[in-house]
This record gives structure tokens, C-alpha cells and sequence, in this order.
């Protein structure tokens, strides 16, 4: 029989967070998926929990890897559900009833997102994301990793077979940004909050100037034709956020428009 979904989550001895990932899988009133956990060997006590919970877990490993990605990648490999759903050690489902509000809505694109709940140490605050996805929102932003994209797993057969290891944090970002406008993959938006992200986490304490150097290498590398002309737009949209600039603007009457 058919699996619709698979719920993948990676953990690195983040015992608690885990917790509360998997109480929120195991509380969803749809059923309709495989539930798997790629551990990287922790010694804080989250092997042990998976183990207690092992009869309601299709799959789990613990076992040293080589960093997120490569966990992700592992789970890929794995699943055999039609969609998947990436759910990491922190983060957590909406509400109970999420997957089945979601569920008749996975038809037949390549990738489908969702809005979420962004969790900081002293604030707790909605990201919505766009209907439509252009290449300079890339730049600047992306779609999460965890806990607000469905991705067909046919998605990972075609042109782009899995994450790439050897970039720290962002690889994420480099897939979605190859899927969507190198090889065209289908996407489609929800307006619906799918998920929890936790924001104390790893991507969470990388500089955005780190960020952005990181970026821009990758489309120096995949892009070169449209290189110069997206330094350029970076260059002009940095410069109209400084505040001297817009007063200046403003000074002559001038709207400036975000």
C-alpha cells in the first residue's frame, strides 16, 4: 500500500526538543505516514527515548554522520512516502490536526510550502511566504528545511538527487534555488501555518553577512550569466536601505518603494 507521507526528523543530542517533536507527530489525528528518525549518535539520552518509542517509529538510526545535510540525505534515501516533510529535533507541528487539513492539498507539485511559527528566546511571531517565488526573494531569503515544505520525493530522482554535503548550512537554500529556476520544478503555495520553527538552532547563529558571501558563490558558480546583473540588484537594495539615502529621498520628495 501507498505511504502519502514521510515525517523525517534528524537529531544531535537535543533530547528535549526531540520530546517535543515526536509528541507532535504522534498526536496528529492523520495517519496516513512513516514516521523516521536519524540520529547522530547522541549521548544525551536520545537514543534511549527513541528506542522507548521504537513501536510508533517506521524507521530510526543512531549513528555518528557527517553533519545535517548528510542526515538528511540519509532519510531520503529512506523514505518511501509519496511527499516529505522534514521535522527536526525542536521543532513541532502546529496543531493536531495539521497533516490532516494538509493532506488533501499535497497533489502533484514538485514542492509545497506553508507559513510559520518562528520561535525566539523572547518573542514568538508568524512567517507568512509568498505566493509567488522570484529569484532575488532568494537572495534575501528562502523557504525552511524544516517543518513548513512538502517535497515530492520523485523530486529528489530527477536533476537534483540530494542535499549537497559540503556546504555548511545553506544547502537547503542551494536546492531550492536550483529546483525552481535551473530545472523548473512545479511549486505551489498554502495558506495554512504547517509548523513550529525553533530559531535557537545552528542556522540560526550564522552571521548574515557569512550568509550572503555564501550565496553569492554558489551563483557565481550555477548562474554565471546573471552574476554581475544580481550583484548589482543586491548592491542598489542594500543601498536603499541605508537611512542616509532614504533621507535624502525623502528630503526631495521621492517614495521609495520596498
Amino acid at each position: 500500500m501507498s505511504i502519502k507521507l514521510s515525517i523525517i526528523t534528524i537529531n544531535y543530542n537535543n533530547l528535549s526538543g526531540l520530546q517535543k517533536t515526536m509528541q507532535s507527530v504522534f498526536d496528529q489525528t492523520w495517519n496516513d505516514f512513516e514516521y523516521i528518525i536519524i540520529d547522530g549518535g547522541s549521548t544525551d539520552g536520545s537514543k534511549e527515548l527513541i528506542e522507548l518509542n521504537s513501536n510508533k517509529i517506521n524507521y530510526w538510526v543512531s549513528e555518528i554522520d557527517n553533519g545535517i545535510y548528510n542526515a538528511m540525505n540519509k532519510g531520503i534515501s529512506i523514505a518511501l512516502g509519496e511527499y516529505i516533510y522534514f521535522l527536526n529535533s525542536g521543532d513541532y507541528l502546529y496543531d493536531n490536526s495539521i497533516l490532516l487539513d494538509v493532506s488533501p492539498l499535497l497533489t502533484c507539485e514538485n514542492i509545497i510550502y506553508g507559513n510559520l511559527v518562528i520561535s525566539e528566546v523572547k518573542s514568538t511571531w508568524i512567517k507568512f511566504y509568498p505566493n509567488e517565488l522570484t529569484f532575488s526573494y532568494f537572495f534575501f531569503d528562502s523557504l525552511p528545511h524544516s517543518a513548513g515544505v512538502f517535497i515530492k520525493k520523485e523530486s529528489f530522482i530527477l536533476n537534483l538527487k540530494a542535499y549537497d554535503e559540503n556546504i555548511f548550512i545553506i544547502s537547503d537554500w542551494k536546492w531550492y534555488i536550483l529546483a525552481i529556476f535551473k530545472y523548473s520544478y512545479s511549486y505551489k503555495y498554502i495558506d495554512k501555518t504547517i509548523g513550529v520553527f525553533d530559531f535557537s538552532g545552528i542556522s540560526s547563529k550564522v552571521s548574515s553577512q557569512l550568509m550572503i558571501n555564501n550565496k553569492s558563490k554558489i551563483l557565481e558558480q550555477e548562474f554565471p550569466l546573471f552574476y554581475k546583473d544580481i550583484n548589482e540588484y543586491i548592491f542598489l537594495k542594500t543601498l536603499m536601505k541605508s537611512r542616509l539615502v532614504r533621507l535624502y529621498f525623502r528630503i526631495k520628495g521621492i517614495e521609495i518603494k520596498n
